[in-house]
């Protein structure tokens, strides 16, 4: 559910990645999920950079507490109430560097936090 929250999709250049669709999809929605419980607009994007395609969800929410940032995509690690079992950041990790690819948290430079999954492009497979 968005009730209240704005989930926008801006337009990225068009790339291809060998994945597994459905996994993919289910590390992106689970991230933008975790956005959506926190924050009051959510973007979700795609870029390349060099031979690499990133999805990217940023949001307007309070960012991840200093203490939470270098453990967010441990099994089990909370940092607030919002979610659920601590699973879920975990899974999308594992699911990314299972394509080869990266997973990167941090916090905006005025507030909110942002996730990039970093896939290998096809030309890099």
């Amino acid at each position: 559910r968005v009730d209240g929250v704005t989930v926008e999709a801006e337009p990225g250049p068009s790339t291809t990645v060998l994945a597994d669709y459905a996994l993919l999809r289910q590390a992106l929605e689970t991230v933008t999920r975790n956005a959506v419980a926190r924050a009051r607009t959510v973007t979700v994007a795609n870029r390349i950079e060099g031979r690499h395609a990133e999805l990217v969800v940023s949001d307007d929410g309070p960012g991840f507490a200093d203490d939470v940032l270098p453990h967010v995509f441990e099994r089990f690690r909370r940092g607030d109430r919002a979610g659920s079992s601590g699973l879920g950041m975990a899974i999308a990790h594992r699911i990314v560097v299972a394509h080869h690819g990266t997973a990167i948290a941090r916090n905006g430079a005025d507030s909110g936090a942002e996730v990039v999954f970093r896939l290998p492009g096809v030309d890099d497979a």
